[in-house]
């Protein structure tokens, strides 16, 4: 299904004189892509062009296949779109006269000029955009942030706000051990299970197996995924050259227990064990 709006995008992209080249970044310029990826296209125009294009960007799009929704992002240098057969597209916009891609894979669509330049891939694990030790010190951070706010979901009986938490410290989780893999991620990040180590993802797939709203899933689940980041955390980072928040990871563990021990839904000693025996 993609293939084929690629190549009216690829058309319509040549029929207008102030598009310079046209490529496609992620999945689809890795070879990675599936029914399900998103269209990453990317498109550079002379700097005298670049206001008008990305004012009538929409219309631009719309003229590619009708949409149904867009919305402008970054100061509106790029548009993120869904098509009426449900092909997402992300759509960011270049101004100049050539573009230094940098690391990242590419597949040229229209550059007659040749003012696309790749630059040296990496083939570094983890976040493709190359960020490193930044990157993961952020989703080890973030994890711990998460985690702290377990009580207050639970001391609210906020169900769904709870379980939404669960996904995303579930996801922080999965992004920090992406940098324990061999394999560089090359496709967008609703992909994970193909680059992380088959036997931590089996752990946290175990970890969510009883994932669910009432208070007691809630807690169980989110220890069993803390007790994992205590596991593996600071050996990917010890390996990626990465501060691990050591201090923070304390005082989160120390702050949700006492919490929790103030609440009436008591917690299994065992989880706690799990938890302080994870290292």
């Amino acid at each position: 299904m993609q293939q084929p709006y690629i190549d009216v995008l690829t058309r319509h992209a040549q029929s207008d004189d102030r598009v310079l080249a046209l490529w496609l970044q992620g999945s689809f310029a890795t070879g990675a892509a599936d029914r399900y990826s998103d269209v990453d296209a990317h498109l550079l125009t002379h700097d005298e062009h670049a206001d008008a294009f990305r004012a009538g960007a929409k219309d631009w799009l719309s003229a590619v296949r009708p949409l149904v929704y867009d919305i402008a992002m970054f100061g509106g240098q790029m548009v993120h779109a869904v098509t009426d057969e449900g092909i997402r597209v992300d759509l960011s916009m270049h101004a100049g006269e050539a573009r230094d891609v940098g690391g990242a894979a590419i597949r040229a669509l229209l550059d007659p000029d040749q003012r696309i330049t790749p630059g040296e891939m990496s083939d570094a694990p983890g976040d493709a955009t190359g960020a490193g030790a930044d990157a993961l010190t952020r989703h080890l951070n973030e994890f711990w942030r998460l985690f702290s706010m377990l009580p207050v979901v639970v001391g609210r009986d906020e169900r769904v706000k709870g379980f939404v938490g669960v996904g995303l410290l579930a996801n922080a989780l999965g992004e920090a051990l992406l940098f324990g893999g061999s394999r560089a991620r090359d496709a967008g990040v609703k992909r994970l299970n193909e680059f992380l180590p088959d036997g931590w993802r089996v752990e946290i797939e175990d970890a969510l197996r009883d994932a669910g709203s009432s208070p007691r899933a809630l807690v169980e689940t989110q220890l069993r995924l803390a007790a994992l980041m205590r596991k593996h955390g600071p050996d990917v980072a010890h390996m990626r050259g990465a501060p691990y928040p050591t201090a923070f990871e304390t005082t989160a563990i120390a702050y949700v227990r006492s919490e929790l021990d103030r609440l009436p839904a008591p917690v299994d000693d065992d989880l706690w064990t799990a938890l302080s025996d994870a290292r």
